[in-house]
């Protein structure tokens, strides 16, 4: 950490030195400096990129969520009989498949 950090958080936010039992003052004083917001070109990319991943992810959220619903809604199709027993097998095996992967992906399993 940077000498600056550590004293501007000592300085100005204390109950973020969770390390400071003691609770003393600052023994010394920095000179201060003029803040600076540090830009660059590649700021647009990285929010396109950030936003990107995060559509993606709520994405895989939503279909995690899905596929029990799913599942349900496909036992109360076999129980009218609306499908087969073979469709439904078929079907449900699918939806776990698919429930195993979108878990991997989510959560690198």
């Amino acid at each position: 950490m940077n000498l600056y950090e550590i004293y501007y958080i000592l300085r100005l936010h204390p109950p973020l030195n969770v390390d400071d039992k003691a609770r003393d003052d600052l023994s010394v004083t920095l000179p201060e400096l003029e803040w600076k917001e540090f830009t660059t070109p590649l700021w647009e990319g990285w929010r396109q990129e950030i936003a990107k991943q995060d559509s993606r992810i709520d994405h895989l959220r939503k279909r995690y969520a899905e596929i029990p619903q799913e599942i349900s809604i496909l036992r109360g199709l076999r129980k009218t009989g609306e499908i087969t027993e073979y469709e439904f097998e078929e079907r449900l095996s699918a939806l776990k498949e698919e429930s195993v992967e979108v878990s991997k992906e989510l959560w690198h399993r």
